[in-house]
């Protein structure tokens, strides 16, 4: 018989804490070492000044699955680009019923927070990463980072952010709020973001709501959606290009309602190095732009873009169209 370690840590308030900004790595709260399977519930942080550490801390010699649940982040300083939870390899995890509100930091200028790093999973087979209910409000500070795979060739796992809600918040930098970077797989792993809400988010100089940049057989999938009140935001996808026309970034936006939408100079869908999107029986309204494509742009010899059965209504593109397409991409 084998012994499953294991880390439960319940009921639980942390609050008016300071970190010193020069104690790199000397993390308050919850630091798992080893163990298969580690329990978080009814935390709460707040007041807290965090300096140059994460709360929550899953190092790399982590292989277990991660239930977090019932958390409140409230009024929370990061400093120094370290995020409020941070995972090393992981094999499945359950987050659910997560509140961040009031979630800043020292230096607006600090382009590398974000709330959750979960750097790499280690896909096993029919492994299930869940992320619901989860509750962002007045906040700077981006919600996701996915960096790359372990084991990417298992089959049958999945990856879910669902009911995200985004509200009220404003990025100083150019931030990716939910980002996917140079992670590969051939196996039938897929991802979906579904019936969640962004709505009055201001980026100030430009940044992405979603950056997509997965190269996997299967699709990512955003479904059931509402994007509203926003300044300058992008859905981006493109290929991590090390991989280029053999693994391209495959999207597909499903039942989206994307209204109220003031994309300045840039356009609220953007395709480019070997990115393929197709966007399902979705809305644009009042969609406002001066230079690009305000309702999309496509700007890459091998970019696509299918729209199937949308509606477009009073958009305006001052010195461009509904659709701008560069270097020859494909726009159907």
């Amino acid at each position: 018989m084998v012994i499953v370690p294991s880390v439960y840590v319940y009921n639980l308030t942390m609050s008016d804490i300071i970190s010193p900004s020069f104690s790199y790595n000397m993390h308050w709260s919850i630091d798992a070492f080893f163990g298969s399977n580690v329990t978080v519930d009814t935390v709460t942080f707040k007041n807290i000044n965090s300096g140059r550490n994460s709360l929550v801390v899953l190092y790399n010699q982590f292989f277990g699955d991660f239930t977090f649940k019932n958390i409140i982040f409230d009024n929370i300083e990061t400093v120094g680009g370290y995020p409020l939870i941070a995972a090393g390899t992981i094999t499945g995890c359950n987050v659910q019923n997560v509140t961040f509100k009031n979630i800043y930091k020292e230096d607006p200028d600090e382009n590398t927070n974000v709330m959750m790093n979960f750097g790499t999973i280690d896909l096993v087979d029919s492994a299930v990463y869940l992320f619901n209910e989860i509750t962002v409000t007045n906040s700077t500070v981006p919600l996701y980072y996915l960096n790359s795979f372990a084991n990417a060739n298992k089959n049958g796992s999945t990856f879910t952010m669902s009911n995200i809600h985004f509200y009220n918040c404003k990025f100083e930098f150019p931030e990716n709020l939910i980002h996917f970077d140079n992670i590969f797989s051939e196996s039938d792993f897929s991802i979906t973001i579904e019936d969640s809400e962004f709505y009055n988010l201001e980026f100030v100089r430009g940044g992405n709501l979603m950056y997509l940049q997965q190269q996997i057989d299967g699709l990512v999938e955003v479904k059931n959606c509402s994007f509203s009140n926003l300044t300058s935001a992008v859905i981006r996808v493109e290929s991590s290009v090390n991989r280029g026309l053999e693994a391209p970034s495959r999207v597909k936006l499903s039942n989206i309602m994307v209204n109220n939408i003031f994309g300045l100079y840039r356009s609220f869908i953007r395709v480019s190095q070997v990115g393929f999107v197709e966007v399902w029986d979705s809305t644009f309204t009042n969609i406002y732009n001066i230079f690009e494509g305000s309702v999309a742009l496509v700007e890459d010899n091998y970019a696509c873009l299918h729209f199937y059965r949308c509606m477009f209504q009073n958009n305006t593109s001052v010195r461009a169209a509904l659709f701008t397409i560069q270097n020859a991409g494909a726009l159907k």
